[in-house]
């Protein structure tokens, strides 16, 4: 009881104190969120929204247990997991962070597979998928398609050993012999694009608080200072360490650093593969009960070491030329306009408020 107090009135403070810098430094909270939702309309959504929606349907209407067969042996025999779920990991791969988590909730609620093989998925079907890591990071921070294949095979690479890791120990599943059923319709399809926007929706609201809370270290010099003690012990530019701290609490902050060496991108692929407090934050919004955070943050811990040794590997063996050439210029990140992601956006929460009123209508 005296823990549970203490964490109460721990919080209490900790939010007392925000509230209090966020009403006297307004200016500088106000650019981080505007900062942060031009970061959301430009990146997050066109590079999610369409992943996030088709990846519902393959769940809800039984397709990934025909996509998965032909990985029956690998999927059992390696990874210790029913084939069924190897179709979760290759979304995963390709569609972006809570995606894969949000399958695996999905598929924990139909009974599809158990607590600790959710457990398990969850360490190791975690990825940014190609749209931000070769958009954002490859060719808007290093000017580089180069940079964006060493840093999304390294990322896969390191989930995929993870994945191996933690198969150590566990019994072979057995095969399974029930014939899959695919139902798909018109009601499934609404269901998975109105489900589809609301997870996005969610996952803006807290990139953009992210970015308001980070905004309070950043206003009374915390960050810069810490950037700097870091950057001088490590031999770094303490500009490039200030945007993998911020990273390292939000993601989407690499698409901000200016990087002007090579030699950055392995580090880049490091951050890209941890993910982030902001993504454990949604996963956790995702699956709930379904997740241990200690376990996933020490599996993402080792997939941010492996994937940094790995995209060193890449660099030195078979991309130093390409990528020198390339960075001799470095191009900064360029965005399209913003207008068709807010109608999108726009059209997405009028689904869902149809949705609303018809079920009020129906009880």
């Amino acid at each position: 009881m005296k823990t549970e107090k203490f964490k109460g009135y721990a919080a209490a403070a900790v939010i007392f104190l925000t509230v209090m810098i966020f009403t006297v430094f307004p200016s500088q909270t106000a650019s981080a969120v505007r900062l942060s939702v031009n970061n959301c309309l430009n990146v997050i959504v066109p590079s999610l929204f369409a992943m996030t929606v088709l990846s519902g349907m393959l769940i809800k209407s039984g397709i990934y247990k025909i996509t998965g067969k032909p990985f029956s042996l690998p999927a059992r025999y390696l990874f210790r997991i029913s084939p069924d779920m190897i179709t979760v990991f290759l979304i995963s791969c390709f569609a972006g962070y809570p995606v894969g988590a949000a399958l695996i909730a999905a598929a924990r609620e139909q009974d599809a597979v158990g607590e600790d093989e959710a457990e398990r998925l969850l360490c190791w079907c975690f990825g940014a998928g190609p749209a931000f890591i070769y958009g954002a990071v490859g060719s808007g921070v290093f000017g580089s398609a180069a940079a964006g294949n060493m840093i999304f095979l390294s990322c896969i690479g390191a989930n995929i050993l993870i994945g191996l890791g933690l198969s150590v120990g566990r019994k072979i599943p057995e095969r399974n012999t029930e014939k899959p059923t695919v139902c798909f319709s018109p009601q499934l399809f609404c269901e998975c694009v109105a489900e589809g926007g609301k997870s996005i929706l969610k996952m803006c609201g807290i990139i953009i608080f992210m970015s308001a809370i980070l905004s309070v270290p950043d206003t009374l010099g915390i960050t810069a200072k810490l950037s700097s003690l870091i950057g001088k012990a490590a031999g770094a530019d303490p500009g490039v360490v200030y945007t993998i701290l911020r990273s390292a609490a939000e993601v989407s902050n690499i698409a901000y650093m200016k990087a002007d060496s090579p030699e950055l991108i392995p580090a880049a692929a490091a951050v890209v593969s941890f993910g982030g407090i902001s993504v454990f934050m949604q996963i956790s919004s995702v699956c709930g009960k379904y997740v241990r955070i200690g376990k996933m943050l020490a599996a993402r811990c080792a997939a941010a070491v492996i994937s940094y040794f790995l995209c060193d590997m890449l660099y030195v063996q078979l991309y130093r030329e390409e990528a020198v050439s390339v960075m001799a210029e470095v191009k900064d990140i360029s965005y399209n306009s913003p207008i068709p992601t807010f109608f999108l956006l726009i059209m997405t929460i009028l689904l869902l408020f149809q949705k609303k009123v018809v079920k009020t209508k129906k009880m």
